[in-house]
């Protein structure tokens, strides 16, 4: 359904479905009613947003100075 709806969508490794493209974050709320009309209702619905620092240092591997 998510596909169907234009929805760019990926798996993470503990199972969530991570959605990557404007829509989503634009209107969450446009992609929850979708969901419950297509008997899917979800569980968990979060907009993460990252400032380019955040980017970054998650891109190279850093947190808090820490290299992971």
């Amino acid at each position: 359904m998510l596909k169907e709806q234009g929805y760019e969508f990926e798996e993470t490794m503990d199972g969530h479905l991570k959605l990557t493209d404007g829509q989503a974050v634009e209107s969450p709320e446009r992609l929850a009613e979708l969901l419950v009309r297509s008997n899917q209702p979800p569980t968990l619905l979060r907009v993460i947003t990252e400032d380019l620092e955040g980017y970054f240092l998650r891109t190279i591997g850093m947190v808090r100075g820490n290299i992971q």
